[in-house]
């Protein structure tokens, strides 16, 4: 019986070994962040503060100090840089703090913050930093906020990566119609901005959900003498009733994203549910018509079933077992049905409480 014990002794050692303190918990210990690097993982879990290396009157009410750590990075031109975030798992969902320092290092006299932000969020999000000197060096504090315990990625970049954390200074306006299982989400631009822009993405975000997920993407429109073209419309299929979060984002290169605006929208008509053990369709087809059908949870888009079928005679009757238990934790429901040469029909359906 000693065996097994041993063993798990040693695989409690080897968890809480992954979320122990990190080696750059001190200043002197700082990681160096090399310009458009690897991603580096870390995690704020046991950092302690080096209370003689901070001084919270230059951050003001940005930032409070829990358990940071230190990097520091070096740029060599005035290329715009950026903090890509990404990857955040928190304990209290409220994200990480991002300090920028110029100075010497643990002697806060010297110090020039450049930048400070509280995320507030566990999106993948990108900070751009303005005005870093040519040939300097930088000290950059992570700190979890308000004593989160995060484990999250962290790079120093020409290119930015997730979404701005910021609203431009003029956020555009987004208004919405809702027809059952469908958002409509309509949105303006005005001809400044549209003769910057090449793309739209649309970010959505369910109430129950901690990150934003891409919905949707939106070409710019130029006609031919170059004019852009100023309103747009999108329709996206949502899962489930309830509050949905929008955010716009607009692509204007591959080095710079602007957010353009965010809207909410609730909706209240209850999705088709279903009662009986199977979730069944009638599907239209020819003889040997050859139709795709898959399933998937739609709040997570995981892919549960996909079935090619060949049809016979007349119209197809499929069924799918939505109360098996391989399925007991799954309330909402998205089939698509795919026929060569057509676009794919969804059909969104909830399971009985």
């Amino acid at each position: 019986m000693r065996k097994p014990i041993i063993i798990m002794f040693y695989l409690l050692l080897q968890i809480h070994a992954g979320f122990s303190q990190v080696p750059n918990d001190d200043i002197e210990n700082r990681i160096a962040l090399n310009i458009d690097g690897q991603l580096f993982s870390s995690n704020t879990t046991d950092c302690t503060v080096q209370w003689p290396c901070v001084d919270q009157s230059l951050t003001g009410k940005c930032i409070q100090y829990h358990n940071d750590q230190w990097f520091w990075f070096t740029i060599q031109d005035s290329t715009n840089y950026y903090i890509n975030i990404s990857g955040q798992a928190c304990r209290d969902l409220r994200g990480v703090q991002v300090v920028v320092i110029e100075g010497t290092p643990c002697k806060p006299s010297t110090y020039q913050i450049l930048n400070c932000t509280s995320l507030s969020t566990q999106d993948d999000i990108f900070v751009s930093l303005d005005s870093l000197q040519p040939y300097h060096t930088y000290l950059l504090n992570v700190d979890g906020y308000l004593n989160d315990h995060c484990q999250f990625s962290i790079q120093v970049s020409t290119t930015p990566q997730g979404l701005p954390l910021h609203q431009i200074e003029d956020p555009m306006q987004i208004t919405s119609q809702k027809n059952g299982d469908r958002v409509t989400l309509d949105w303006q631009v005005t001809e400044t901005l549209g003769n910057q822009l090449l793309e739209y993405e649309i970010f959505r975000r369910y109430e129950h959900e901690k990150k934003f997920m891409l919905a949707k993407k939106v070409p710019h429109e130029k006609n031919a003498f170059g004019v852009s073209r100023l309103a747009y419309s999108v329709i996206d299929t949502v899962a489930a009733y309830g509050t949905y979060r929008y955010k716009i984002v607009g692509v204007t290169n591959e080095t710079h994203r602007l957010l353009l605006g965010a809207h909410a929208v609730t909706v209240r008509s209850p999705l088709p549910t279903l009662v009986n053990d199977y979730l069944t369709l009638s599907i239209p087809c020819e003889p040997e018509e050859v139709i795709t059908v898959c399933v998937y949870n739609a709040q997570n888009q995981q892919l549960l079933k996909s079935e090619e079928i060949q049809c016979a005679t007349g119209d197809y009757i499929w069924k799918y077992n939505i109360y098996s238990q391989f399925h007991a934790d799954t309330q909402f429901f998205k089939i698509t049905v795919e026929k060569s040469g057509e676009e794919a029909k969804e059909y969104l359906y909830q399971k009985e409480l």
